[in-house]
């Protein structure tokens, strides 16, 4: 939440309505609703008292025992020599054969998830695949120093284009998400609205920010095509040294 909402306050700042040729369109006043005299200024007050209960949480969990706790166990973990004798199946595998093994298996989910999207298929699917390319992500990165280095960075390379427009269109829903709340609280909350004029910037923000949804849902097929190539599984079956089947 807490990164949401900063990606979502970040988005707010620069934004000015107008009638596209740069002139206010606040009702004739002349007056930029951005400003922190607009009529805008409850809509980032909101968020901004979000952003720190949640901040105030994260840091809470940040500092709990049990956080601690993964951590030192974890660090005694890596810094254990390993047994003589391991006694775990697949103790004596080849990390190379083990990491280019999970790696095929996610980046084959990730291609089994977008080949299934289609134009009338629920924003949750491309949130999915979005998951999933994250953790193709966090395994190249993970173990790029065992695997052909230059196939491995054009990997990761394309994959972080390809997550770059999900992530647009993730960010761009949890946008209209929030403003949507904060226009329901605003509305049952006598005294905390905007007043007409600053509900009626909200509602040009939402309508902006469903046309520029709509521009990004309409250009993942061209993106997922790039992502999905002969060329690209090439290199990725030449940073494994192998090739997925």
């Amino acid at each position: 939440p807490v990164r949401d909402l900063d990606v979502h306050l970040l988005a707010l700042a620069p934004v000015s309505y107008g009638d596209g040729e740069g002139r206010a369109s606040d009702g004739g006043e002349g007056r930029d609703p951005m400003e922190p005299d607009g009529a805008l200024a409850a809509l980032r007050g909101y968020l901004e008292a979000a952003r720190e209960r949640e901040y105030r949480a994260l840091s809470r969990t940040l500092r709990s025992a049990r956080y601690r706790r993964v951590r030192s166990t974890f660090g005694t973990f890596v810094e254990r020599e390993p047994p003589a004798r391991p006694r775990s199946a697949n103790a004596l595998v080849p990390i190379a054969a083990l990491s280019a093994a999970r790696i095929l298996e996610v980046y084959h989910r990730t291609l089994d998830e977008g080949r299934a999207i289609g134009d009338g298929s629920p924003p949750e699917s491309l949130h999915d695949l979005r998951k999933s390319c994250k953790r193709l992500r966090y395994l190249l990165e993970f173990f790029r120093g065992i695997h052909r280095a230059k196939p491995v960075e054009r990997t990761i390379a394309r994959l972080k284009l390809f997550q770059d427009h999900l992530g647009a269109y993730q960010d761009l829903q949890v946008q209209r998400a929030v403003l949507r709340a904060f226009r329901e609280h605003a509305q049952g909350t006598p005294g905390a609205g905007p007043g007409a004029a600053g509900f009626g910037a909200i509602d040009d923000l939402c309508a902006e920010l469903a046309g520029r949804e709509r521009e990004v849902r309409a250009g993942f097929a061209a993106r997922f095509a790039r992502y999905d190539s002969k060329r690209a599984h090439g290199k990725l079956a030449a940073a494994l040294d192998r090739g997925p089947e």
